[in-house]
């Protein structure tokens, strides 16, 4: 009789700090980066017309512009998605076809 099939489990092996995991580093690199650079583009746009044309109000307007295109979709799209089943809404922001990795429902 084996110690498996009695249902005792050997110990798990020592976990590597997410300090020396290559791939956890790797991972939240991209995600600075990812969430980095919109917020330093939203920042720059409206700077940048500002230096170009010098007037405050239109750099203010794109600024109110640039802000509403991001609500505009996504207090509605967060009422659908709250009201959808949490599972399916992952797979549909996705490209129809296209596999998903961080899927919980994608098969490998």
């Amino acid at each position: 009789m084996t110690s498996e099939s009695v249902g005792v489990r050997a110990a798990a092996p020592a976990s590597v700090p997410l300090r020396g995991n290559w791939r956890f580093q790797v991972f939240w690199a991209r995600a600075v980066g990812s969430l980095l650079g919109p917020r330093i583009a939203g920042l720059a746009h409206p700077l940048l017309i500002l230096a170009l044309t010098g007037s405050p109000a239109t750099a203010g307007a794109f600024g109110a512009v640039q802000t509403g295109t991001m609500l505009v979709p996504a207090v509605p799209g967060g009422a659908v998605a709250d009201g959808a089943n949490r599972r399916t809404v992952p797979g549909r922001r996705r490209a129809p076809g296209r596999p998903c990795a961080n899927c919980p429902t994608s098969r490998r």
